[in-house]
């Protein structure tokens, strides 16, 4: 699938090391001079999806920068910051498991204009790029405080009152499924000033079995088909909040409200969820199971 913020597919089927290679190559080639930062989510395939990045955008020439598995905004941020040529994000967002992605991001840490996005597949369809020589190679570093930086940032927005969310001292359960955010939400809450409980914060994009009944099933795609069959979280069972298995939806974190549980531990609390790509979202517990516990 492809579309202005980059190409998508099923692992192995659509999406494979040829398609990759080229459409950053042909990414490469638009951008103007500068470093080139790259990121990735959690899941399995972005690891050997990033290597080929990485590989394509030296074999073209070009420097990067890498920032390894972090949120979609702080790979945004960490172009700003090092006043990049571009970036590339390797997620897939919301889809399964099979999915992945390639986001292309032009300087500023936008996305391409239409024009542009255009400009690339038609380079990767005609091979209208070019590798370098063997003195033309370009460098790789890494960018280990990309996570923190973009931390301290958030802190430092006027208005957010950081020293009022402290001294409420709040109660929060965050469940990252695994993904991205694993390390950046908890991360945060913590330097609010929370007692965090982290759930599924281990970064490595499988979403640990749950015994829950109401585990929404995996949603199946076909290669050829453009849109997805995902389960809605708007349905009436779902009242979770969301942010992506990149933490790229409505930021890169997001709070849900509490709600009223009786005389339950819940009381006063907070509930993050960063959402898994259309895998099992839970629920929020009915009051009969709240009462029950």
């Amino acid at each position: 699938m492809v579309s202005p913020s980059g190409v998508r597919g099923i692992v192995g089927d659509r999406f494979t090391p040829e398609i990759v290679l080229r459409v950053t190559a042909a990414h490469a080639s638009l951008l103007g001079p500068g470093p080139i930062v790259v990121g990735r989510d959690s899941r399995p395939s972005g690891a050997w999806v990033m290597r080929a990045v990485i590989a394509a955008l030296l074999a073209a020439g070009r420097d990067v920068i890498e920032i390894g598995i972090a949120p979609t905004p702080t790979i945004l941020f960490a172009i700003q910051h090092h006043r990049a040529a571009g970036g590339i994000a390797i997620t897939a967002s919301h889809n399964p498991a099979p999915w992945n992605a390639l986001k292309l991001f032009g300087p500023g840490g936008t996305f391409l204009a239409p024009a542009a996005a255009e400009t690339v597949f038609l380079r990767v369809r005609e091979g209208g790029f070019r590798w370098s020589r063997h003195d033309g190679v370009g460098s790789i570093r890494a960018d280990d405080d990309a996570i923190r930086r973009h931390r301290d940032a958030i802190l430092a927005l006027p208005g957010l009152g950081v020293d009022v969310i402290r001294k409420r001292r709040f109660k929060v359960a965050v469940d990252c499924v695994n993904g991205a955010g694993s390390i950046a939400t908890p991360a945060l809450l913590r330097e609010l000033g929370c007692e965090v409980t982290e759930i599924h914060c281990v970064p490595d994009g499988l979403l640990a079995p749950r015994s829950d009944s109401r585990t929404i099933p995996t949603p199946t795609a076909s290669p050829s088909s453009t849109k997805r069959d995902i389960p809605s979280a708007r349905s009436a069972r779902s009242r979770s909040r969301s942010t992506g298995r990149s933490a790229s939806r409505r930021g890169p974190w997001s709070r849900t409200p509490p709600r009223r549980w009786g005389s339950t531990p819940w009381r006063g609390a907070m509930a993050l969820r960063c959402t898994a790509p259309g895998w099992a979202r839970r629920t929020w517990p009915r009051s009969s199971d709240a009462s029950a516990g």
